[in-house]
């Protein structure tokens, strides 16, 4: 438990598993990406439950199905108990003076290992321009655009988009909006991981998360847990 308060750890699925990606990076064992490679080799997945076990045996079953947009409202609650989310993502909303009742403070992830924080789960959402648009160059022109420094630490952060650009992660006025959001994470988001993509991952995503849930909550051998998951990561190729 965290000191004058409770840990809180959203797990519905898929978060659990990017908390699983993150740990096993963290560690030095990060997660292949291609391949019909196992997903974990066993010594280091049986460390990692052990590591989720350590947090999940603390917390309640609600929070099996709290996604971690669910678990900022909770702690944005001004009677909230909790203190701390150690592995969930950025929304800056919450790091706003007069979003929420209680302001969320952002910072780096915790290390499990010595590298630091290292090994984020990376998805994200990007920019892309369809090859059926019907006014490409237009199109490609606002992407650039939209996605240069000029903009991305003006007119989009001050409308409340949450940059990319570099250049708007270390600007003050950026930074002075969301308690400095940007500068306490960019060591996470600059040592992150970027999770597979290829043909047949997202339903092994989902399967994998919900396989890794069953058996944190039924307390299952974590050999089995990892096994299963590997297998399930093997047929998604």
């Amino acid at each position: 438990m965290a000191k004058n308060g409770q840990v809180i750890l959203p797990m519905r699925p898929p978060h659990s598993l990017m908390c699983l990606y993150t740990l096993a990076a963290n560690l030095g064992h990060p997660c292949p990406t291609g391949g019909q490679n196992e997903l974990l080799d066993l010594p280091t997945g049986v460390k990692i439950i052990a590591l989720l076990r350590a947090v999940t045996d603390h917390i309640g079953a609600d929070q099996f199905d709290m996604d971690p947009i669910d678990a900022s409202e909770a702690m944005a609650k001004p009677d909230s108990p909790f203190a701390i989310m150690p592995l969930g993502y950025g929304y800056l909303s919450y790091g706003l003076a007069d979003f929420r009742p209680k302001r969320l403070k952002f910072a780096d992830i915790p290390a499990a290992g010595t590298a630091g924080p290292s090994g984020s789960a990376l998805g994200g959402t990007g920019i892309a321009i369809s090859a059926f648009c019907d006014h490409k160059a237009e199109a490609i022109d606002y992407a650039y655009w939209v996605a240069s420094a000029p903009v991305q630490r003006g007119l989009y952060a001050k409308a409340g988009g949450q940059p990319g650009h570099g250049l708007a992660w270390e600007d003050d006025a950026v930074n002075l909006a969301v308690d400095d959001f940007y500068r306490c994470t960019r060591k996470t988001l600059e040592k992150a991981w970027v999770r597979p993509r290829h043909n047949g991952y997202m339903a092994f995503q989902d399967a994998a998360a919900r396989r890794l849930n069953i058996g944190l909550q039924s307390r299952e051998e974590p050999a089995a847990i990892i096994e299963a998951i590997n297998q399930l990561f093997r047929e998604s190729f």
